[in-house]
């Protein structure tokens, strides 16, 4: 098994294999009088949508899978949006947390994160929303911190049916 020092090094034996989508969801708050779905506000109040991401990552010596979530709360409306990435490697590596940290946050977040962009817009146009902007990827303000995390088991992130 090689072992890598860098996420560059990663990247010279990595293959983005797909991008898949496990939720896109959009929920307008403003509605008929006597709204069906809830009688509650929202509560997000300010005028600045509220965003939150929730990562997960599978790594082992032959690839490494990168779900992200995102959701954001503004006071007219409500969005998910759920995205992986899967990538193979053409030998097994070693990979140091600190490496695989970087590798998210430089490769497989910077994947991912057009298309949660276009698929929050996209949403936001089928409901007649406000389209809460998604700016330009900055590690500094999105990152994943592999130091912080808490380590549990988690449900397997499976690649899209053609790559199993």
């Amino acid at each position: 098994m090689k072992s890598v020092d860098s996420a560059l090094e990663v990247l010279n034996f990595a293959s983005l294999d797909a991008i898949q989508f496990y939720e896109t969801s959009a929920r307008l708050n403003a509605g008929f009088p006597g709204d069906f779905t809830t009688t509650e506000e929202s509560e997000n109040t300010s005028e600045e949508p509220t965003q939150e991401w929730l990562f997960s990552i599978q790594k082992s010596p032959d690839h490494i899978n990168f779900r992200a979530r995102l959701e954001i709360e503004s006071n007219d409306s409500q969005y998910v949006v759920d995205v992986a990435a899967f990538y193979s490697f053409t030998e097994p590596l070693s990979i140091s947390d600190e490496i695989l940290q970087e590798f998210i946050n430089r490769a497989a977040m910077i994947a991912v994160y057009p298309f949660a962009r276009e698929a929050l817009h996209e949403l936001a146009r089928k409901v007649n929303a406000h389209v809460p902007i998604l700016g330009i990827y900055n590690p500094g303000d999105i990152a994943v911190d592999l130091s912080i995390a808490e380590k549990r088991p988690s449900a397997s992130i499976k690649p899209p049916k053609e790559l199993s």
